[in-house]
Protein backbone atom coordinates (compact mmCIF):
# COMPACT_ATOMS: atom_id res chain seq x y z
CA UNK A 1 0.00 0.00 0.00
CA UNK A 2 1.47 3.37 -1.05
CA UNK A 3 1.03 6.57 1.40
CA UNK A 4 -0.39 8.10 -1.62
CA UNK A 5 -4.40 7.35 -2.04
CA UNK A 6 -4.41 8.19 -5.45
CA UNK A 7 -2.11 5.28 -6.13
CA UNK A 8 -3.82 2.56 -4.05
CA UNK A 9 -6.61 0.66 -5.31
CA UNK A 10 -10.46 1.54 -4.76
CA UNK A 11 -11.44 -0.24 -1.68
CA UNK A 12 -14.60 -2.42 -1.97
CA UNK A 13 -18.36 -1.41 -0.67
CA UNK A 14 -20.31 -4.89 -1.56
CA UNK A 15 -23.37 -3.25 -0.24
CA UNK A 16 -23.59 -1.44 -3.63
CA UNK A 17 -20.84 -3.41 -6.02
CA UNK A 18 -21.22 -6.63 -4.84
CA UNK A 19 -22.09 -9.39 -6.92
CA UNK A 20 -25.54 -9.73 -4.99
CA UNK A 21 -26.81 -6.29 -5.56
CA UNK A 22 -25.94 -5.84 -9.39
CA UNK A 23 -27.51 -9.56 -10.23
CA UNK A 24 -30.12 -8.88 -8.15
CA UNK A 25 -30.98 -5.27 -10.07
CA UNK A 26 -30.30 -7.17 -13.34
CA UNK A 27 -32.52 -10.17 -12.93
CA UNK A 28 -35.62 -7.91 -11.31
CA UNK A 29 -35.55 -5.91 -13.81
CA UNK A 30 -35.42 -7.95 -16.85
CA UNK A 31 -38.16 -9.89 -14.94
CA UNK A 32 -40.63 -6.81 -14.63
CA UNK A 33 -39.89 -6.49 -18.23
CA UNK A 34 -41.24 -9.63 -19.43
CA UNK A 35 -44.14 -10.00 -16.89
CA UNK A 36 -45.34 -6.18 -18.72
CA UNK A 37 -44.70 -7.38 -22.43
CA UNK A 38 -46.01 -11.07 -21.75
CA UNK A 39 -49.73 -9.42 -19.21
CA UNK A 40 -49.81 -5.86 -18.33
CA UNK A 41 -52.21 -6.34 -15.56
CA UNK A 42 -52.34 -5.18 -11.66
CA UNK A 43 -49.48 -8.38 -11.16
CA UNK A 44 -46.80 -6.16 -12.74
CA UNK A 45 -46.24 -3.60 -10.04
CA UNK A 46 -45.94 -6.19 -7.51
CA UNK A 47 -42.51 -6.94 -9.37
CA UNK A 48 -42.15 -3.28 -9.98
CA UNK A 49 -42.13 -2.54 -6.59
CA UNK A 50 -39.30 -4.99 -5.36
CA UNK A 51 -36.79 -3.73 -8.01
CA UNK A 52 -37.88 0.37 -7.08
CA UNK A 53 -37.17 -0.51 -3.46
CA UNK A 54 -33.91 -2.00 -4.44
CA UNK A 55 -33.09 0.80 -6.19
CA UNK A 56 -34.38 3.34 -3.63
CA UNK A 57 -31.85 1.17 -1.05
CA UNK A 58 -29.16 1.10 -2.75
CA UNK A 59 -29.61 5.63 -3.42
CA UNK A 60 -30.67 6.08 -0.11
CA UNK A 61 -27.51 4.17 1.12
CA UNK A 62 -24.94 6.25 -0.90
CA UNK A 63 -27.03 8.88 0.18
CA UNK A 64 -25.96 8.15 4.25
CA UNK A 65 -22.44 7.49 3.26
CA UNK A 66 -21.91 10.84 0.98
CA UNK A 67 -19.58 11.88 3.78
CA UNK A 68 -17.08 8.49 3.14
CA UNK A 69 -18.20 7.51 -0.03
CA UNK A 70 -16.24 7.35 -3.06
CA UNK A 71 -16.65 8.91 -6.68
CA UNK A 72 -16.51 5.59 -8.20
CA UNK A 73 -19.13 3.81 -5.78
CA UNK A 74 -21.11 6.76 -6.52
CA UNK A 75 -21.36 7.19 -10.08
CA UNK A 76 -22.10 3.00 -10.15
CA UNK A 77 -24.79 4.14 -7.83
CA UNK A 78 -26.32 5.98 -10.46
CA UNK A 79 -25.75 3.75 -13.32
CA UNK A 80 -27.44 0.32 -11.51
CA UNK A 81 -30.34 2.51 -10.13
CA UNK A 82 -31.36 4.14 -13.75
CA UNK A 83 -32.88 1.01 -14.96
CA UNK A 84 -35.72 1.25 -12.48
CA UNK A 85 -36.43 4.91 -13.15
CA UNK A 86 -36.66 4.30 -16.80
CA UNK A 87 -38.99 1.18 -16.32
CA UNK A 88 -40.96 3.14 -14.09
CA UNK A 89 -41.47 5.60 -17.42
CA UNK A 90 -42.35 2.77 -19.51
CA UNK A 91 -45.64 1.59 -17.79
CA UNK A 92 -47.33 5.01 -18.65
CA UNK A 93 -47.82 3.48 -21.84
CA UNK A 94 -50.63 1.31 -20.86
CA UNK A 95 -52.38 3.99 -19.42
CA UNK A 96 -51.97 6.97 -22.24
CA UNK A 97 -55.30 6.98 -23.77
CA UNK A 98 -57.47 5.70 -20.56
CA UNK A 99 -55.59 8.36 -18.51
CA UNK A 100 -56.20 6.11 -15.39
CA UNK A 101 -52.40 5.62 -14.27
CA UNK A 102 -52.46 4.53 -10.60
CA UNK A 103 -51.85 7.44 -8.05
CA UNK A 104 -48.90 5.09 -6.40
CA UNK A 105 -47.26 4.98 -9.68
CA UNK A 106 -47.44 8.59 -10.72
CA UNK A 107 -46.29 9.13 -6.72
CA UNK A 108 -43.41 6.73 -6.38
CA UNK A 109 -42.60 7.57 -9.74
CA UNK A 110 -41.95 11.21 -9.18
CA UNK A 111 -40.26 10.61 -6.09
CA UNK A 112 -37.85 8.44 -7.49
CA UNK A 113 -36.90 11.09 -9.87
CA UNK A 114 -36.50 13.66 -7.76
CA UNK A 115 -34.16 11.36 -5.60
CA UNK A 116 -32.06 10.03 -8.45
CA UNK A 117 -31.70 13.95 -10.28
CA UNK A 118 -30.38 14.89 -6.71
CA UNK A 119 -27.89 12.87 -5.95
CA UNK A 120 -26.59 12.32 -9.84
CA UNK A 121 -26.21 16.18 -10.04
CA UNK A 122 -24.88 16.21 -6.46
CA UNK A 123 -22.31 14.04 -7.66
CA UNK A 124 -21.32 15.06 -11.03
CA UNK A 125 -21.28 18.77 -9.91
CA UNK A 126 -18.71 17.89 -6.95
CA UNK A 127 -16.49 15.34 -8.59
CA UNK A 128 -13.37 17.73 -8.47
CA UNK A 129 -14.34 17.37 -5.09
CA UNK A 130 -13.59 13.96 -4.40
CA UNK A 131 -10.29 12.68 -3.25
CA UNK A 132 -8.26 11.21 -6.60
CA UNK A 133 -10.87 12.16 -9.34
CA UNK A 134 -8.13 11.73 -12.06
CA UNK A 135 -8.54 7.88 -11.56
CA UNK A 136 -12.37 7.21 -12.04
CA UNK A 137 -13.06 6.81 -15.47
CA UNK A 138 -15.75 5.97 -18.14
CA UNK A 139 -15.76 3.76 -20.87
CA UNK A 140 -17.06 5.23 -23.90
CA UNK A 141 -16.17 3.15 -27.40
CA UNK A 142 -13.54 1.13 -25.97
CA UNK A 143 -11.88 4.37 -24.30
CA UNK A 144 -11.30 5.58 -20.90
CA UNK A 145 -12.62 9.48 -20.24
CA UNK A 146 -12.05 10.64 -17.15
CA UNK A 147 -15.11 11.99 -15.29
CA UNK A 148 -13.45 15.39 -14.10
CA UNK A 149 -13.10 16.21 -18.03
CA UNK A 150 -15.18 17.49 -20.69
CA UNK A 151 -17.80 13.82 -20.11
CA UNK A 152 -18.71 16.56 -16.77
CA UNK A 153 -20.09 18.97 -18.13
CA UNK A 154 -22.52 17.42 -21.11
CA UNK A 155 -23.86 14.88 -18.38
CA UNK A 156 -24.60 17.68 -15.90
CA UNK A 157 -26.50 19.73 -19.21
CA UNK A 158 -28.70 16.90 -19.89
CA UNK A 159 -29.44 16.51 -16.15
CA UNK A 160 -30.19 20.24 -15.86
CA UNK A 161 -32.67 19.80 -18.81
CA UNK A 162 -34.39 16.77 -17.18
CA UNK A 163 -34.20 18.68 -14.17
CA UNK A 164 -36.06 21.81 -15.57
CA UNK A 165 -38.52 19.25 -17.32
CA UNK A 166 -39.18 18.01 -13.75
CA UNK A 167 -39.94 21.16 -11.98
CA UNK A 168 -41.88 22.47 -14.97
CA UNK A 169 -44.08 19.92 -14.78
CA UNK A 170 -44.66 20.22 -10.83
CA UNK A 171 -45.45 23.71 -10.78
CA UNK A 172 -48.42 22.97 -13.97
CA UNK A 173 -49.34 19.66 -12.13
CA UNK A 174 -49.97 21.65 -8.89
CA UNK A 175 -51.56 24.46 -10.14
CA UNK A 176 -54.02 22.04 -12.41
CA UNK A 177 -54.57 20.07 -8.56
CA UNK A 178 -55.88 23.30 -7.45
CA UNK A 179 -57.53 24.13 -10.56
CA UNK A 180 -60.02 20.96 -9.22
CA UNK A 181 -60.28 22.72 -6.26
CA UNK A 182 -64.01 23.90 -5.51
CA UNK A 183 -62.62 26.71 -3.55
CA UNK A 184 -60.92 28.15 -6.44
CA UNK A 185 -63.31 28.73 -9.24
CA UNK A 186 -61.85 32.20 -10.89
CA UNK A 187 -57.79 30.64 -11.29
CA UNK A 188 -59.96 26.85 -11.99
CA UNK A 189 -60.71 28.36 -14.81
CA UNK A 190 -58.06 30.17 -16.24
CA UNK A 191 -56.06 27.03 -15.39
CA UNK A 192 -57.69 24.66 -17.63
CA UNK A 193 -58.35 26.95 -20.02
CA UNK A 194 -54.61 27.37 -19.90
CA UNK A 195 -54.11 23.15 -19.79
CA UNK A 196 -57.09 22.99 -22.77
CA UNK A 197 -55.41 25.02 -25.32
CA UNK A 198 -51.57 25.28 -25.02
CA UNK A 199 -50.55 21.89 -22.83
CA UNK A 200 -53.02 18.96 -23.56
CA UNK A 201 -53.26 18.34 -27.12
CA UNK A 202 -56.55 16.93 -28.60
CA UNK A 203 -56.47 13.05 -29.49
CA UNK A 204 -56.98 12.23 -32.85
CA UNK A 205 -59.15 9.24 -33.15
CA UNK A 206 -57.52 8.09 -36.21
CA UNK A 207 -54.18 7.86 -34.51
CA UNK A 208 -55.57 6.40 -31.61
CA UNK A 209 -56.80 3.91 -33.19
CA UNK A 210 -53.94 3.04 -35.59
CA UNK A 211 -52.01 2.64 -31.91
CA UNK A 212 -53.00 0.05 -29.84
CA UNK A 213 -52.42 -0.56 -26.34
CA UNK A 214 -49.93 -3.69 -27.07
CA UNK A 215 -48.38 -1.21 -29.46
CA UNK A 216 -47.79 1.04 -26.67
CA UNK A 217 -47.05 -1.54 -24.01
CA UNK A 218 -44.63 -3.10 -26.38
CA UNK A 219 -42.91 0.34 -27.16
CA UNK A 220 -42.78 1.01 -23.84
CA UNK A 221 -40.81 -2.43 -22.89
CA UNK A 222 -38.20 -2.56 -25.38
CA UNK A 223 -37.40 0.78 -24.76
CA UNK A 224 -36.83 0.27 -21.01
CA UNK A 225 -34.79 -3.28 -22.02
CA UNK A 226 -32.74 -1.17 -24.61
CA UNK A 227 -31.90 1.75 -21.21
CA UNK A 228 -31.31 -1.33 -19.12
CA UNK A 229 -28.78 -2.89 -21.50
CA UNK A 230 -26.97 0.27 -21.87
CA UNK A 231 -26.63 1.19 -17.72
CA UNK A 232 -25.81 -2.60 -17.20
CA UNK A 233 -22.84 -2.66 -19.94
CA UNK A 234 -21.38 0.85 -19.10
CA UNK A 235 -21.82 -0.20 -14.81
CA UNK A 236 -19.75 -3.27 -15.31
CA UNK A 237 -17.30 -2.26 -18.23
CA UNK A 238 -16.71 0.63 -14.97
CA UNK A 239 -16.18 -2.13 -12.80
CA UNK A 240 -13.49 -3.98 -14.47
CA UNK A 241 -11.37 -1.56 -15.64
CA UNK A 242 -10.76 -0.38 -12.15
CA UNK A 243 -8.85 -1.55 -9.50
CA UNK A 244 -10.22 -3.13 -6.75
CA UNK A 245 -9.43 -4.52 -3.60
CA UNK A 246 -9.50 -8.33 -4.05
CA UNK A 247 -10.92 -10.53 -1.46
CA UNK A 248 -12.96 -7.61 -0.21
CA UNK A 249 -15.31 -7.16 -3.55
CA UNK A 250 -18.03 -10.10 -2.85
CA UNK A 251 -18.20 -10.74 0.83
CA UNK A 252 -22.08 -11.64 1.23
CA UNK A 253 -23.57 -9.69 4.15
CA UNK A 254 -26.90 -8.00 5.19
CA UNK A 255 -27.62 -5.98 1.69
CA UNK A 256 -26.52 -8.53 -0.66
CA UNK A 257 -28.75 -11.19 0.73
CA UNK A 258 -31.80 -9.19 1.10
CA UNK A 259 -31.53 -7.86 -2.26
CA UNK A 260 -31.76 -11.55 -3.26
CA UNK A 261 -34.19 -12.35 -1.67
CA UNK A 262 -36.52 -9.88 -3.50
CA UNK A 263 -36.24 -12.15 -6.49
CA UNK A 264 -38.18 -14.10 -4.99
CA UNK A 265 -41.60 -11.77 -5.89
CA UNK A 266 -40.52 -11.33 -10.09
CA UNK A 267 -39.63 -15.18 -10.35
CA UNK A 268 -43.37 -16.76 -8.96
CA UNK A 269 -44.92 -13.58 -11.05
CA UNK A 270 -43.38 -14.49 -13.77
CA UNK A 271 -43.91 -18.54 -13.45
CA UNK A 272 -47.84 -17.70 -12.59
CA UNK A 273 -48.72 -15.50 -15.22
CA UNK A 274 -47.35 -17.88 -17.96
CA UNK A 275 -49.28 -21.07 -16.28
CA UNK A 276 -52.36 -18.91 -15.64
CA UNK A 277 -52.60 -16.58 -18.94
CA UNK A 278 -50.56 -18.97 -21.66
CA UNK A 279 -50.84 -22.69 -20.47
CA UNK A 280 -54.15 -22.19 -18.41
CA UNK A 281 -57.50 -23.14 -19.77
CA UNK A 282 -58.84 -19.77 -19.96
CA UNK A 283 -56.37 -17.61 -21.73
CA UNK A 284 -56.38 -13.99 -21.86
CA UNK A 285 -57.46 -12.41 -25.07
CA UNK A 286 -55.01 -11.11 -27.37
CA UNK A 287 -55.31 -7.99 -26.54
CA UNK A 288 -54.62 -8.57 -22.74
CA UNK A 289 -51.23 -10.44 -24.02
CA UNK A 290 -48.60 -7.91 -25.95
CA UNK A 291 -46.43 -10.14 -26.53
CA UNK A 292 -48.40 -13.26 -27.92
CA UNK A 293 -50.51 -10.43 -30.04
CA UNK A 294 -46.82 -9.52 -31.67
CA UNK A 295 -45.59 -12.77 -32.07
CA UNK A 296 -48.92 -13.45 -33.96
CA UNK A 297 -48.87 -10.71 -36.11
CA UNK A 298 -45.33 -12.08 -37.30
CA UNK A 299 -46.52 -15.21 -38.09
CA UNK A 300 -49.79 -13.53 -40.01
CA UNK A 301 -46.87 -11.70 -41.80
CA UNK A 302 -44.89 -14.37 -42.61
CA UNK A 303 -47.76 -16.05 -44.07
CA UNK A 304 -49.10 -13.06 -45.87
CA UNK A 305 -52.20 -12.60 -43.92
CA UNK A 306 -53.10 -9.05 -42.53
CA UNK A 307 -54.58 -8.58 -38.83
CA UNK A 308 -56.85 -5.22 -38.28
CA UNK A 309 -55.54 -3.76 -35.47
CA UNK A 310 -58.94 -2.45 -33.77
CA UNK A 311 -59.59 -6.57 -33.51
CA UNK A 312 -56.27 -6.60 -31.11
CA UNK A 313 -56.99 -3.32 -29.19
CA UNK A 314 -58.50 -3.08 -25.92
CA UNK A 315 -62.11 -1.74 -24.86
CA UNK A 316 -60.19 1.34 -23.09
CA UNK A 317 -59.14 2.64 -26.54
CA UNK A 318 -62.81 2.86 -27.69
CA UNK A 319 -64.03 4.33 -24.55
CA UNK A 320 -60.79 7.20 -24.53
CA UNK A 321 -62.43 8.47 -28.20
CA UNK A 322 -65.56 10.20 -26.70
CA UNK A 323 -63.73 11.58 -23.52
CA UNK A 324 -60.83 12.88 -25.00
CA UNK A 325 -59.84 16.55 -25.34
CA UNK A 326 -61.06 17.23 -28.70
CA UNK A 327 -64.17 19.67 -27.67
CA UNK A 328 -61.73 22.12 -26.48
CA UNK A 329 -59.52 22.31 -29.61
CA UNK A 330 -60.25 24.55 -32.37
CA UNK A 331 -57.17 22.95 -34.33
CA UNK A 332 -59.53 21.53 -36.80
CA UNK A 333 -58.66 17.75 -36.33
CA UNK A 334 -61.08 16.96 -34.19
CA UNK A 335 -64.42 16.06 -34.99
CA UNK A 336 -67.88 17.27 -33.91
CA UNK A 337 -68.98 15.04 -30.98
CA UNK A 338 -72.77 13.53 -31.74
CA UNK A 339 -74.86 14.34 -29.25
CA UNK A 340 -77.11 11.60 -29.02
CA UNK A 341 -74.19 8.97 -29.30
CA UNK A 342 -72.35 10.61 -26.80
CA UNK A 343 -74.32 11.02 -23.56
CA UNK A 344 -71.38 12.59 -21.69
CA UNK A 345 -70.86 15.62 -23.93
CA UNK A 346 -72.35 17.95 -21.72
CA UNK A 347 -70.47 16.11 -18.84
CA UNK A 348 -67.04 16.27 -20.89
CA UNK A 349 -67.69 20.10 -22.21
CA UNK A 350 -68.01 21.35 -18.33
CA UNK A 351 -64.96 19.54 -17.69
CA UNK A 352 -62.99 22.19 -19.63
CA UNK A 353 -64.41 25.12 -19.05
CA UNK A 354 -62.88 28.05 -21.57
CA UNK A 355 -62.85 31.70 -21.37
CA UNK A 356 -60.44 32.07 -24.37
CA UNK A 357 -62.43 34.36 -27.19
CA UNK A 358 -61.38 31.80 -29.93
CA UNK A 359 -62.77 28.38 -28.11
CA UNK A 360 -65.58 30.65 -26.52
CA UNK A 361 -66.63 31.64 -30.22
CA UNK A 362 -66.61 27.74 -31.11
CA UNK A 363 -68.86 26.78 -28.38
CA UNK A 364 -71.11 29.24 -29.01
CA UNK A 365 -71.65 28.54 -32.54
CA UNK A 366 -72.19 23.97 -31.64
CA UNK A 367 -74.54 25.62 -29.08
CA UNK A 368 -76.07 27.49 -31.65
CA UNK A 369 -76.49 24.71 -34.17
CA UNK A 370 -77.52 22.67 -31.70
CA UNK A 371 -80.58 25.03 -29.81
CA UNK A 372 -81.67 25.68 -33.79
CA UNK A 373 -81.51 21.70 -34.66
CA UNK A 374 -83.86 21.22 -31.25
CA UNK A 375 -85.98 24.25 -31.62
CA UNK A 376 -86.58 23.32 -35.53
CA UNK A 377 -89.40 20.77 -34.56
CA UNK A 378 -91.08 23.80 -32.15
CA UNK A 379 -91.30 26.31 -35.06
CA UNK A 380 -92.71 23.59 -37.52
CA UNK A 381 -95.17 23.12 -34.88
CA UNK A 382 -96.00 26.81 -34.20
CA UNK A 383 -96.71 27.31 -37.90
CA UNK A 384 -99.04 24.48 -38.39
CA UNK A 385 -100.59 25.86 -35.40
CA UNK A 386 -101.11 29.62 -37.09
CA UNK A 387 -102.39 27.72 -40.51
CA UNK A 388 -104.99 26.17 -38.63
CA UNK A 389 -106.13 28.79 -35.80
CA UNK A 390 -109.89 30.49 -36.08
CA UNK A 391 -108.24 33.51 -36.76
CA UNK A 392 -106.30 32.48 -39.97
CA UNK A 393 -109.04 30.73 -41.14
CA UNK A 394 -111.98 33.47 -40.76
CA UNK A 395 -109.05 36.26 -42.37
CA UNK A 396 -109.09 34.21 -45.48
CA UNK A 397 -112.68 33.81 -45.88
CA UNK A 398 -113.92 37.70 -45.00
CA UNK A 399 -116.10 38.30 -47.64
CA UNK A 400 -115.34 41.66 -46.91
CA UNK A 401 -111.70 41.57 -48.13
Amino acid sequence: MSDDPCLNPIEANPDIDGIGIRVSLYIQATLTLLIYAISPDNTTFDSWWSTLVTALSLQLAALASWKTITLYHAILVSWLSFPALIMSFSFFGMYYVEGDAPIALLLLTYVHTCIFLAFTIWVWAVVPTFTCPDMVHLVLVGQHVRVNGWIRYIVLFLLGLWALGVAVASVLGFLFFLARQPLIQKLSSRVRDFEAVYVIPPKDPEKVKRTTRNERVLGGAFTAFAFQVFASVMAELMISSHQILADDDNPWGFGQIVAMILLITPVFTVIRVIRDDYMGKQKKPYDQRPLASMWRHIQAWRKGVKIDNETSSSPGDQKSLSTSYELVSNTGHSREPSISSNPSFEETRSLRPTNSSDHGIELSRRSSRRSATLDEPHKIEDNVDKAHSPSSSSADHNPLQ
